[in-house]
This record gives structure tokens, C-alpha cells and sequence, in this order.
């Protein structure tokens, strides 16, 4: 395994640092572990006028090229991520299998402006406070890194500054990785990736880690409980990022059905749906359909539509697979899906929401909107299908989203909100068709 290099590096340093050396340990101890500073950092040569994304992209084929590596697996943490996906994107022969940490598909320059100004603040306060006892700064900088750090390991964190630039490049560094832009580069992506992101990440949002997820091909995506963008030993999430790289480099040439391409595999093989109720004998369905898909037809024809539905279908099923769910049933412009956990179906929910949310961005006119319903309950099994009051108060929730929606019962959002990490709209009382009564709604606020 290679791993591209990013600013907060120090091979030395890193050995002994407890913010650090943990990845290098665990990930060694199954694997031949190549790492290299980045330069203008940590033991290379800090006094260099280049200090470019592409310049870094270079020192990167210069050193697989000299190391003579035909073919390696690549990670790319934290601002790693970019040159490894420039790396895989020109390279593919020469990587097994690509794993992505807290990553996004454009820098901070691109972003919302409330995240953009929090980088430019930081930016500003980096030549006077790097490595040194400046409150402002390292206030700054642990909030937005790692918020939940003890005293010892925002000292470290201080001292891994210092050891890795100086101020001056750190801030040349920042600036110009604000400016990257792989967008249209993760399409091209042609090798078996894995993503990995922090729910609770402040430095890299998390529905970025789910844009890239949706936006590389038969990508998978592992979603990490926790705050963190630097991920130190004790933590939960880094036990299971550990178990899932280790996992994932072992499969065949990354031919895992859960991070590649899944259509093939639920077109040949039914899923066994005993396997999608939970102990308690409830089972969670998510509906979801394409928003005015008739009209689509109309306006797009039926060539164009097909091309469409069949990328629609491959985020669905995707995602579906990633986060150990059932596909029940394909009805063309949707789906009914099956989880034995409430908490997995609202993530495929939303990394599915963001993934379409990714792929709209990049179209000049039609959109493509889903609307989303989900419900828990018992259900009656037969077959390859479920039935019972329980499945159509599920289909009733996802006939009152809107496209882009995910809309969730009181039942279901009962079971989840405890979690604390997903925030829900205000309720919503409704005439579902077929039931008694007013019935409580809530949409999930996923953007």
C-alpha cells in the first residue's frame, strides 16, 4: 500500500506521535506500507517554489516509478485524497484498489460560503499561529480537526505543525488545495474504491465523502459514527476503518459485492429476505420512486430516459449493497427495499439523496428528483416479497415526499433520533390513503 502524502507529515515524528503512529502500525502489520513526505514538508525539502497541486501529483508517479511498483494499492487521508485520485484517474493499471478517508471532490474555494469563510479565517490566522501557543489558531484549528481532542492531544497536534512546514507553506498549501477540482476526474475513475467518512466531520463535510461515493463508479461507502477528521486510536470509528481496509485489500482485485458492480449480481441472484428482518421480527421498508418520471419520458424520449433509469438504478443498488440491504423489488422508475436495521436504512437514504444530488449538479436542465418513504414494522414474508399494513403505510409516506425527500413515520424516527446524528424537519400531519386518521410525518434534513 501507498499512501499520497499531505501536509500534517513527518515521517520521524510521526513514529512516535500519538495522533499519528497508530495508522502506520496497524496498517503495516498485514500490508508493506510505502509513505513519503509531501514536499515542502516533514523531512523533504522545505525551501521549494512549487508547491502545486500538480507538482505533488508528480512526486507521486516519480516515486511509484523509482520504487519499480507495477501495481499497489493507494490511500489517500485527509488532503491525501486528491493526489490519489488524480493518480488513479491517470494510472489505472497501476492501482489495485484506491481507499479514500475523509475526502471531498473539490476544495474548500468551492464550497458553501459558511464553509468557505471558516477556511478563509483559518487561512488568515495560519502564518502567526502555525506550530506555535496562538489561542486563536489552534482554537480554531482543533475545532475544525478534531473537536473532541484531549489536552495531550492538542499539544501533539501543536508539535506535529511545527514538525511538519512552516508557516509560510502551510499557507501556500491550504491556498492552493482550496483550488482543487476532481469533479469530472471521479467519473473517470476505473479501479475498485472504497470511501470512508466521519458523520460528524467539520473539516470535510460529510455528504462530500457521499458525493464522491456517488460520483466514483461502483464505489462503496462505509459510514464512520464520530466528529473527527483526524482519527486517533480510541476511538470506535477508527477500529472499524482498520477492520474495512484490511477487508477490503484482501478481496480479489477489490471483486467485493459490496463495493462493485452490483446490478449484475441482484439481476443473477435473489437476496434470501429472512436475512432483511431484524430478531425482533420487524423489518424496515424504504420506497422510493423518480419524481415525474412520465413527464421525463416526454421530455427526454425514451432513449435518453433508459440511459437515466439505468444510472439511477446503479446509485441505488450501489449504495443498497454498501449499507447491507435487500432489493425486495424493481418497479421500473423505483424501488422497494428491505433492511433489518432502521439506522442502515436512513443511511443508504441519504447517501442515495446525495449521490442523485451530485449527479444534478453536473446537468444543465433535467433533474433527476427521488422521493423517499420509510417505515418499520412487522411484516408478512413470501418468497421474494413482503407484504401487510406495515409495507403500504411505507409506500403511503413515500407518496407524500417530494423529489429529493426522504420522509420517515413517527415509528421510524422513534427508533432513530435517539442516535442524536440526523436531524428531522418539523412533523407533518397527513391523510395517508387507505388508513384512519391523521397520520405523523417527518422529512429528514440530509443536505
Amino acid at each position: 500500500m501507498v499512501i499520497a502524502a499531505n501536509w500534517l507529515n513527518h515521517l520521524e515524528f510521526d513514529r512516535s506521535s500519538p495522533v499519528c503512529r497508530h495508522w502506520w502500525e496497524e496498517l503495516s502489520r498485514e500490508h508493506q506500507v510505502i509513505r513519503y513526505d509531501q514536499r515542502g514538508c516533514g523531512l523533504s525539502d522545505w525551501d521549494t517554489s512549487d508547491l502545486s497541486f500538480e507538482a505533488a501529483v508528480g512526486d507521486l508517479e516519480s516515486l511509484i516509478s523509482a520504487l519499480g511498483i507495477d501495481r499497489c494499492a493507494l490511500l489517500g487521508a485527509s488532503q491525501g485524497w486528491s493526489v490519489a485520485i488524480e493518480y488513479a484517474a491517470r494510472h489505472p493499471d497501476k492501482v489495485s484498489h484506491l481507499a479514500l478517508y475523509g475526502a471531498c471532490s473539490y476544495g474548500w474555494a468551492y464550497q458553501s460560503e459558511a464553509h468557505r469563510q471558516e477556511w478563509e479565517r483559518l487561512l488568515g490566522l495560519t502564518k502567526d499561529g502555525w506550530g506555535q501557543e496562538h489561542p486563536d489558531y489552534q482554537r480554531a484549528f482543533i475545532d475544525k480537526f478534531k473537536p473532541e481532542a484531549t489536552a495531550d492531544q492538542k499539544f501533539c497536534l501543536m508539535r506535529l505543525q511545527e514538525a511538519s512546514t512552516s508557516p509560510e507553506n502551510a499557507e501556500k498549501i491550504q491556498a492552493e488545495w482550496g483550488k482543487v477540482d476532481l469533479r469530472q476526474r471521479l467519473r473517470q475513475i476505473a479501479v475498485p474504491t472504497l470511501v470512508f467518512h466521519a458523520r460528524g466531520d467539520n473539516a470535510v463535510l460529510f455528504e462530500e465523502g457521499c458525493r464522491i461515493a456517488g460520483l466514483i463508479p461502483g464505489a462503496g461507502f462505509v459510514l464512520l459514527e464520530g466528529k473527527n477528521h483526524l482519527l486517533t486510536h480510541d476511538e470506535p470509528a477508527w477500529q472499524s476503518l482498520v477492520s474495512e481496509i484490511r477487508q477490503f485489500l484482501t478481496s480479489d482485485s477489490g471483486n467485493n459485492p459490496a463495493h462493485e458492480d452490483i446490478a449484475a449480481a441482484v439481476e443473477l441472484e435473489r437476496p434470501d429476505l429472512r436475512q432483511a428482518t431484524a430478531p425482533d421480527g420487524t423489518v424496515t421498508i424504504l420506497f422510493s420512486d423518480i419524481e415525474d418520471s412520465t413527464g421525463m419520458t416526454e421530455r427526454l424520449g425514451d432513449r435518453r430516459m433508459q440511459e437515466v433509469l439505468r444510472l439511477h438504478n446503479d446509485i441505488v443498488r450501489e449504495h443498497l449493497a454498501a449499507s447491507g440491504g435487500f432489493e425486495v423489488k424493481s418497479m421500473g422508475d423505483g424501488f422497494i427495499l428491505a433492511f433489518s436495521s432502521a439506522g442502515r436504512a436512513l443511511q443508504c437514504a441519504v447517501v442515495i439523496q446525495t449521490a442523485l444530488a451530485a449527479y444534478n449538479e453536473e446537468q444543465d436542465n433535467e433533474q433527476l428528483r427521488v422521493r423517499m418513504g420509510i417505515h418499520t414494522g412487522e411484516a408478512l414474508r413470501e418468497s421474494d416479497d413482503f407484504y401487510g399494513k406495515h409495507v403500504i403505510l411505507a409506500a403511503r409516506v413515500a407518496g407524500q415526499a417530494q423529489g429529493g425527500q426522504i420522509l420517515v413515520s413517527s415509528l421510524f424516527k422513534a427508533l432513530t433520533d435517539s442516535a442524536g446524528d440526523i436531524v428531522f424537519g418539523e412533523e407533518q400531519e397527513v391523510e395517508l390513503k387507505g388508513l384512519t386518521g391523521l397520520n405523523s410525518v417527518y422529512p429528514v434534513e440530509w443536505r
